[in-house]
């Protein structure tokens, strides 16, 4: 694939203290055809997901195997309906992505697509509010390794958000992933 053959591209074995230096060498890994372009994301990018597509009822699990998918097609018309083949001539399979009559009850199907098409004028709402703390323990450990580097990075890994409790979990609910 594509993105396996960008990331052969990528010295793993680069010099990286802090996130930021990571930019720089995947920014310098490729010159032809052109160099590869590093956007730094913002948390306003990474959203609720797993949270928002319950709301609208949508099933827990894929009901196909995405792996021999070669073509999936999504319309903005019947959102709840997914089409794909596993070869890039062969026919449709047309799949629902909603579970039926679980959340709804006997709602009428007209009124459940009207509730979904409501839903989806929503975005899901953003996934962190903050920084993402380090548990206690890790932080602990980087705070014992940070002597070895220079004193600009060390500021890095001294103003980490950090865990008050010793577990190693995040805790957060929303880390599942859909499908």
């Amino acid at each position: 694939m594509e993105c396996d053959r960008n990331m052969g591209l990528i010295n793993q074995k680069s010099y990286c203290e802090v996130p930021d230096d990571w930019i720089t060498v995947i920014a310098n890994a490729r010159v032809k055809p052109s160099p590869f372009t590093v956007y730094k994301c913002d948390q306003s990018l990474f959203l609720s997901w797993t949270s928002f597509f319950k709301t609208l009822n949508f099933k827990e699990k894929c009901p196909f195997p995405s792996r021999p998918v070669r073509e999936l097609e999504v319309n903005s018309e019947d959102p709840k309906m997914i089409k794909f083949r596993d070869t890039y001539n062969g026919t449709f399979v047309n799949v629902s992505m909603v579970q039926q009559g679980k959340k709804h009850g006997r709602a009428k199907k007209g009124s459940m697509i009207v509730e979904m098409e409501r839903n989806l004028l929503i975005r899901p709402s953003p996934l962190y509010s903050g920084r993402i703390a380090v548990p206690k323990p890790k932080f602990e450990d980087l705070q014992v390794l940070k002597k070895f580097l220079p004193m600009e990075s060390q500021k890095f890994y001294e103003n980490l958000p950090t865990n008050s409790n010793n577990d190693n979990n995040f805790n957060d609910p929303d880390d599942e992933v859909f499908g």
